[in-house]
């Protein structure tokens, strides 16, 4: 798969085709999302082939089988979202909203001077 990658890395690069570098950009999101995949659930598998394991509630058992699969699907749609950029853009925006709405409340609150019942009866009657 890498020398795959690499291929087809040199045969794309340094072109002034537009679908090419497209082509390039895809290719390498693909290598991304199928190295993670290896190395969250190619450890699994490899893991399991030792021969002489004794399979235990160790700590090692618990993050093979259940913390690597998990970072595998919390880190796909990651590498989707990073990799294209008006998804990037859209998450970026929507998470500054999120993180700064307890700032936003607070100056709100500071504002008024009257304390979060007043701020509940303007939520009241803003719906």
């Amino acid at each position: 798969m890498a020398i795959q990658m690499v291929y087809i890395k040199r045969s794309l690069s340094g072109s002034d085709n537009p679908q090419l570098n497209t082509a390039n950009h895809v290719n390498t999101t693909v290598f991304l999302l199928s190295m993670l995949y290896f190395i969250c659930n190619g450890s699994l598998t490899i893991y399991y082939l030792i021969p002489n394991t004794t399979y235990t509630d160790s700590s090692t058992d618990i993050l093979v089988q259940f913390t690597l699969p998990q970072i595998n699907a919390a880190l796909f749609p990651v590498i989707l979202i990073l990799r294209k950029p008006s998804l990037k853009q859209k998450y970026k925006e929507f998470l500054l909203k999120v993180l700064l709405l307890p700032v936003r409340m607070t100056r709100k609150l500071l504002r008024r001077g009257d304390g979060y019942e007043a701020l509940a009866e303007e939520e009241i009657q803003a719906t």
